[in-house]
């Protein structure tokens, strides 16, 4: 050629035009491949419960490296509710680091979201802790669930008994007073429901309802009720039935 440079020459006699590997069409060098920074994710566990006033939930905050980071994480709270304190036996340094939260007995009941914030230079990441408080409460138990049984003889009464179970929820340790509602629970003439026995009763005993049956008692299905009531608590409930043949 005339300007003194000479061209490559492709397969079947064309003349390769294309720039030097590492040189761009305008002459300027390729750019190289961008490589993310380093960073890390964070984690939580949870959710976790606890009861009211005591107990604690256990929590392990952890961090992944991303990209090859290789710097410390520390950890802070936010978010806590009142009455709920927070505690770390491993401190709040470190790629994984445990934590526990507990409910004081002025804690509210309810379920709450506790912000874990971790940091790292200019890197932070927030993760979410559910914490749940129970309050203190109770269930009703009442077994067995059915019996069945014939009528006495006239003049003759005859009595079937229950057990009921006063199951704690959380850490409620205030005994419950039983009360039989037979009138509303479907128990007719010539049948008396009632509660016998200890009564209040502490959570985790019994107490016993004792059904009284007269022949004038109507064959059937009966409904028996029994009603826990607990100072500050909600009143609970649960039913049995007497079959009468």
């Amino acid at each position: 050629a005339g300007n003194g440079r000479r061209g490559q020459i492709k397969h079947g006699g064309t003349e390769d035009r294309s720039p030097p590997m590492g040189v761009t069409a305008a002459g300027g060098k390729c750019a190289r491949p961008h490589l993310a920074p380093p960073d890390f994710g964070a984690a939580v566990t949870g959710p976790q419960s606890v009861n009211q006033g005591q107990t604690t939930a256990a929590y392990t905050l952890t961090a992944t490296a991303v990209n090859g980071f290789n710097g410390t994480v520390t950890w802070g709270l936010s978010n806590l509710p009142l009455g709920v304190t927070a505690r770390s036996a491993s401190g709040w340094s470190g790629n994984a680091a445990t934590f526990t939260l507990s409910a004081s007995a002025s804690a509210a009941p309810g379920t709450y979201s506790i912000l874990a914030k971790g940091t790292s230079g200019s890197l932070m990441h927030t993760v979410t802790a559910t914490l749940v408080i129970v309050a203190p409460s109770f269930t009703l138990a009442i077994n067995p669930v059915s019996k069945t049984m014939t009528r006495p003889t006239a003049g003759k009464t005859t009595t079937v008994t229950y057990a009921v179970n006063v199951v704690s929820v959380g850490t409620l340790t205030k005994p419950v007073t039983l009360s039989a509602n037979g009138s509303t629970a479907g128990v007719t003439t010539g049948v008396t429901a009632s509660i016998t026995g200890t009564n209040p009763v502490t959570p985790g005993a019994a107490g016993i309802l004792s059904v009284t049956v007269s022949n004038s008692a109507k064959t059937g299905t009966l409904t028996l009720t029994v009603t826990g009531a607990s100072a500050r608590v909600a009143t609970k409930q649960a039913t049995a039935q007497l079959t009468l043949h």
